[in-house]
């Protein structure tokens, strides 16, 4: 077994990107803490060679003993967090020089989004079923991408679960204020 794949190593790495700022800390350490959480899963002998372990098997081990204890949500993002942790570090190892982070910037996000818009185009106003996004303290928010016009796409975010009638109104008005003409009927 050759030295430096295990995972300490990993740790180290990962503690490693965020401190130069190849990664931002807060993803870093999600990414770290899902990953040796799912790594738990592994006897010491995998433990000590991580590129001889398949991801999607070792996700399915980790969820098979965890299934009660994490939502399909939960479960969803950290099989996300400990691929992309791996991946990277297995990338890094392969050639420190090149490497770069496995992440996706806010502006590929949107991209992919209107993108998606472009290739299925549907007749309803919301064009796509509501996303959620989990920051790290957990709470969903629902992002709600509108189709507004070909090609834009405006996405609606932090509404409350709980929105009554007048507050619907109220963020209405808001929007209506940015109207830069009136159309006519």
């Amino acid at each position: 077994m050759e030295k430096g794949y295990g995972i300490e190593e990993f740790s180290g790495f990962m503690e490693m990107i965020a401190r130069k700022g190849l990664l931002n800390t807060a993803t870093a350490n999600a990414r770290k803490q899902a990953a040796l959480q799912v790594l738990e899963s592994l006897d010491e002998e995998e433990k000590g060679d991580l590129r001889s372990i398949e991801i999607d098997g070792t996700f399915e081990r980790f969820a098979n003993l965890n299934s009660s204890r994490f939502t399909p949500d939960s479960l969803r993002t950290y099989k996300t967090r400990f691929k992309k942790g791996l991946e990277d570090f297995l990338a890094w190892k392969k050639n420190p020089m090149t490497f770069k982070p496995n992440v996706v910037t806010k502006k590929a996000r949107i991209r992919k989004s209107d993108e998606a818009e472009i290739l299925s185009p549907q007749d309803t106003e919301i064009t796509t079923p509501p996303t959620t996004y989990r920051p790290s303290f957990q709470q969903s928010i629902d992002v709600f991408p509108i189709r507004i016009r070909e090609n834009v796409v405006v996405q609606v975010a932090h509404l409350p679960h709980d929105l009554t009638e007048a507050e619907a109104q109220k963020i209405a008005r808001v929007i209506q204020a940015h109207v830069l003409e009136k159309e006519d009927a």
